[in-house]
Parts: structure tokens; C-alpha cells; sequence
């Protein structure tokens, strides 16, 4: 019998033969939703201001891929530039 250390909210609790349950695919489509869901604030704050839109969509999908709060930060870069002017 093994015995695990649960720490909740400042006590530990030794729990007897404790599994920990994870949905991964719970988690997998929350992580897709929530990159669709930037990717889409990205681009739609891009346009007008930028002429390469594609390669904007692109940059936000890899960043959100690889480390998702640097895709937050390049969604609210996008919302704060201004317009191009012609």
C-alpha cells in the first residue's frame, strides 16, 4: 500500500492508495477552443492595420501553440496599434 500527500488550501492530508484522474481530452479541447478563439481576436484586430495578414494569423497560431500567454500578448499588441494610414 502506498501513501500519498495531498496539500489543500494549507494542511496536508495523507490519503491510502490516492489516483488522480485527468481528462486530457477535456484539457486538449480547451487549449484548441481557446487558440481558435485568440488566433480569431488576432486577426480580426489586424486588419487595417497591417498589409501581411496571413503571416499574422500564422505567428498568433504558432505562438499560441507553443507558449499561450505570449499569443495573449501579440492579440493585445494587434488591439492597440493604430491603423495604417494611406
Amino acid at each position: 500500500m502506498s501513501i500519498q500527500v495531498l496539500l489543500c488550501d494549507r494542511y496536508l492530508i495523507l490519503v491510502r492508495g490516492a489516483q488522480l484522474n485527468i481528462n486530457a481530452t477535456l484539457i486538449s479541447l480547451t487549449i484548441l477552443l481557446l487558440t481558435i478563439v485568440i488566433v480569431g481576436l488576432t486577426v480580426k484586430f489586424a486588419k487595417g492595420k497591417t498589409t501581411h495578414l496571413l503571416q499574422v494569423g500564422m505567428l498568433a497560431l504558432l505562438l499560441n501553440l507553443v507558449f499561450a500567454p505570449a499569443g495573449w500578448i501579440y492579440c493585445w499588441y494587434w488591439s492597440t496599434k493604430a491603423p495604417l494610414t494611406r
